[in-house]
């Protein structure tokens, strides 16, 4: 492994279409809505995001600021962070890839898929009570649909996975990790090691 180190999120991306209503309306109902707005969203481009933002080095003032906070903790290093994916060829997946990059993330890995529409979320919020109901088209999330491919970059030390891309490819990335982080041991194997390192820590702990 070589350059930047990388936290890399595998995951969805989701255009959200957000209508906020008095009430849910009844079956064959039309009513007006309070407000309507779009956002660019899906749980793994969340993240992505919220980990760009906080891995960035803050000025030593905004440090400074943080009160009780141990100024010699934060860290003052860049950390790359990769968004790998799958968006559209419509207009919502090259808007999305501008988003992506205005906040400051890695999208080498981020692919059009010709012929597919980005994910949508379509999302009614309930004024009175804040409840919401979510409609999700996968769209281009799913354009692998049972193919387990790596998609893991070289200089990722960290791999976060949701559960809005197909479950088969999260769970045999988990296994495909376990083996290549603990070499020769399988993932239970690797994870009854790890267990037992820990325990192991624990115990010199206490002497």
């Amino acid at each position: 492994m070589s350059g930047t180190p990388a936290i890399a999120v595998i995951g969805s991306l989701n255009v959200d279409f957000i209508t906020t209503t008095p009430r849910i309306p009844e079956a064959g109902e039309t009513m007006t809505a309070t407000s309507f707005t779009t956002g660019f969203g899906g749980k793994g481009a969340n993240q992505a995001v919220a980990c760009s933002r906080l891995s960035k080095s803050r000025p030593q003032s905004q440090q400074q600021e943080a009160g009780s906070l141990d100024i010699k903790s934060v860290a003052t290093s860049e950390v790359k962070t990769q968004m790998i994916g799958f968006l559209g060829s419509d207009p919502f997946g090259a808007d999305y890839r501008n988003a992506l990059v205005k906040e400051g993330i890695d999208v080498a890995n981020v692919r059009t898929v010709e012929g597919v529409t980005t994910g949508v979320a379509n999302i009614i919020v309930e004024e009175s009570s804040g409840e919401n109901r979510i409609m999700l088209s996968t769209g281009a999330n799913y354009s692998l649909g049972e193919k387990l491919e790596d998609l893991v970059p070289e200089e990722a030390v960290v791999v976060i996975f949701q559960l809005e891309i197909p479950l088969g490819l999260v769970s045999w990335h988990v296994s495909y990790l376990f083996r290549r982080r603990c070499g020769s041991y399988g993932p239970r194997k690797g994870l009854k090691k790890a267990t037992g390192l820990r325990n192991e820590a624990k115990k010199k702990r206490k002497r």
